[in-house]
């Protein structure tokens, strides 16, 4: 899934219960907020967020707008 976030804008808080998630910056810079962890992100740089996990992404950059790629990682069951 790819997502476009205007200057100034953010994600609800939100958590996935069901899947792990890997986030990738294609272009632009943001924060992530992943329960305790705060990180800063710029084009070409991923995070992983575990499964449960409270985040928030806040695209705190005031003049370029971030492009994300986020990848589901679904938990394989044998």
């Amino acid at each position: 899934m790819e997502g476009y976030f205007p200057p100034g804008s953010q994600t609800p808080p939100r958590r996935h219960t069901r899947y792990s998630e890997q986030l990738y910056v294609l272009e632009g810079e943001s924060t992530v907020w992943a329960g305790e962890n705060k990180v800063m992100l710029g084009a070409g740089e991923s995070f992983f967020i575990p499964i449960a996990q409270l985040m928030l992404l806040p695209h705190s950059s005031k003049s370029q707008l971030a492009d994300y790629s986020l990848l589901p990682l679904v938990p394989l069951h044998a």
